[in-house]
C-alpha cells in the first residue's frame, strides 16, 4: 500500500514540479517516440477541466488511457490508414474545426460576452432612417449610398423633424409608415448589426448617431430611451378571430366581453379557454403559447401581456390584426445572473459575425508576439508585373528565376518569398 502511495506520489510530483526543475522528462515511449511530462499535464488538464485534480485514480486511470491511444496511434502508423484518402479528409475536418477554436482570443470572447450582457439588462427605444447597400455592393453604388445618407443626416442636424425626414427619405418599408419608430430592441441585434447596436448602446437618450454600416446598409438613428430589460413572460391566450366582415368584427368583439365576464364571475381559465378560443393549436394546452420576448408579437399584445402583474392574472380584451385576445400570465423571466448566461451567450457570439474580433484579436496577437512583419512593397512589384493576359488562366507559369525577395517573416527562422507565393 505504501509502495502504490508512494509512486502516485511521485508520479504528481513529476507532472507538477520535475519539468520546471530537469527541463521536461520522457514519461513513457511507445515505438521510440517520446511523451513528454508537459504533454501528459496538458492533455490530462484539457480532457479533464474542473475534474482534474490530479488524485491518485484520477492519474492511474488517464495514464492507462493515454498509453493505451498512443499505443492505437502507432498501430495505425504501421498499417498506413494515414494514407487512406477518406481519413485524411476526416481528419482535415477534425484540424479545421480546431483551427476554428483555437482561433478565438478567450480575452476578446469575454469581452464581447460581458458587453452583450450589460446591454441584455437594458431595453433602447429607437427610431432609424435607413439607406439600402449590400455589404457586397460595388464601389460606385456604396459610395453612392453614403452621399445619400450624409446628405439625410445634414437634414435632421439642421433641425428638421427626425420622424418626418424617415417618412420621406427610409428606405425600410417596415418603419415608414411608423415615422422610422423601431420602439425598444435588445441586444443581441440579429446578426451583422453589431455596429448599430454598438451605436446606440452608447448613445445618451435623445441623440442622434449615424451614419452607421449594417451588412444591409447605412443607419441613422435616433435614441428615445432607456429602460431595464423586460425579460420575457410566459403565457396562455383565448383568442376570437375577427374574420373580415365588419359583422365577423363585432361578433369577435362580443364573444371576447362575453368570455371576460365569465371568467370575472369565477369560471376556470382551462374550461373559457376549451369553450371560447379559435386558436386551435393551443386550445387543448389551455391557450399556452410560451415564453416570448420584445418585438415578437404585436406592441398592443406585447404591452397587454408585461403589463400582467402577478402569475395567473388575466387581462382585458386586446385587439390585434388577427383579432381579440384574453392574455393569461403564467410566469415571468427576467434576464439571469451573468455566471449563469455566460456560456448561452458565449455560443451565440461564437454565431455571430462578431466573433470575427476574436479571431482578428487572436491573429494580431500571434503576429505581434511572433515578430510578424509583410513586405507588401514586394508584392507590389511583382504583382505590378504580372499584365499579361496569360497570368490570368492556366496557362501562367511561375518565374524560373525563382525571386527571392521576401514576402513575409515570421519569427528568427521562417521567411517566405515571391518563389515560394
Amino acid at each position: 500500500m505504501f509502495k502504490r502511495a508512494f509512486s502516485i506520489f511521485c508520479l504528481f510530483f513529476l507532472i507538477a514540479f520535475n519539468a520546471i526543475a530537469q527541463g521536461d522528462p520522457v514519461l513513457f515511449t511507445v515505438g521510440g517516440k517520446p511523451t513528454t511530462v508537459s504533454e501528459f499535464k496538458y492533455i490530462y488538464s484539457k480532457t479533464n477541466q474542473d475534474k482534474a485534480d490530479f488524485s491518485e485514480a484520477s492519474l492511474r486511470d488517464y495514464l492507462d488511457l493515454y498509453v493505451k491511444f498512443k499505443l492505437k496511434v502507432a498501430k495505425a502508423r504501421e498499417m498506413q490508414l494515414d494514407t487512406i484518402p477518406s481519413l485524411q479528409g476526416e481528419l482535415e475536418g477534425y484540424r479545421r474545426q480546431l483551427a476554428k477554436s483555437y482561433l478565438e482570443d478567450r480575452e476578446v470572447t469575454e469581452k464581447l460576452s460581458r458587453e452583450a450582457y450589460d446591454r441584455m439588462v437594458q431595453d433602447v427605444d429607437i427610431s432609424h432612417i435607413f439607406v439600402a447597400c449590400d455589404k457586397n455592393a460595388k464601389p460606385a453604388d456604396t459610395l453612392k449610398a453614403y452621399a445619400r445618407i450624409n446628405r439625410i443626416l445634414k437634414l435632421v442636424q439642421s433641425g428638421k423633424d427626425f420622424g418626418q425626414v424617415a417618412l420621406d427619405s427610409t428606405e425600410d418599408k417596415v418603419s415608414k409608415d411608423n415615422r422610422g419608430r423601431l420602439g425598444y430592441l435588445n441586444a443581441m441585434l440579429p446578426d451583422g448589426f453589431y455596429t448599430l447596436e454598438r451605436a446606440i448602446y452608447s448613445a445618451k437618450a435623445g441623440s442622434i448617431v449615424g451614419p452607421v454600416r449594417s451588412n444591409t446598409g447605412y443607419h441613422i438613428a435616433y435614441v428615445h430611451s432607456f429602460r431595464p430589460a423586460r425579460g420575457e413572460m410566459e403565457v396562455g391566450q383565448i383568442l376570437f378571430r375577427k374574420g373580415d366582415t365588419e359583422d365577423s368584427k363585432m361578433k369577435a368583439r362580443l364573444r371576447a366581453d362575453s368570455a371576460y365576464a365569465e371568467l370575472k364571475a369565477g369560471a376556470k381559465w382551462e374550461d373559457a379557454c376549451q369553450r371560447w378560443s379559435d386558436d386551435k393549436a393551443t386550445v387543448s394546452k389551455a391557450g399556452y403559447i410560451g415564453f416570448f420576448g420584445i418585438n415578437r408579437y404585436q406592441k398592443t399584445f406585447e404591452e397587454a401581456a408585461f403589463g400582467l402583474e402577478k402569475d395567473g392574472d388575466y387581462s382585458l380584451p386586446v385587439e390585434t390584426t388577427i383579432g381579440w385576445h384574453i392574455i393569461r400570465r403564467v410566469s415571468k423571466r427576467q434576464v439571469g445572473a451573468y455566471d449563469t448566461m455566460k456560456k448561452i451567450i458565449a455560443d451565440r457570439i461564437k454565431r455571430d459575425s462578431r466573433s470575427e474580433l476574436a479571431k482578428q484579436s487572436m491573429i494580431a496577437r500571434i503576429r505581434k508576439e511572433g515578430n510578424y512583419e509583410a513586405f507588401d512593397q514586394n508584392l507590389a512589384k511583382w504583382s505590378g508585373r504580372q499584365v499579361d493576359s496569360i497570368f490570368h488562366t492556366f496557362k501562367w507559369k511561375p518565374d524560373p528565376a525563382r525571386p527571392q525577395e521576401p514576402l513575409v517573416r515570421y519569427g528568427a527562422n521562417k521567411t517566405y518569398t515571391v518563389a515560394d507565393f
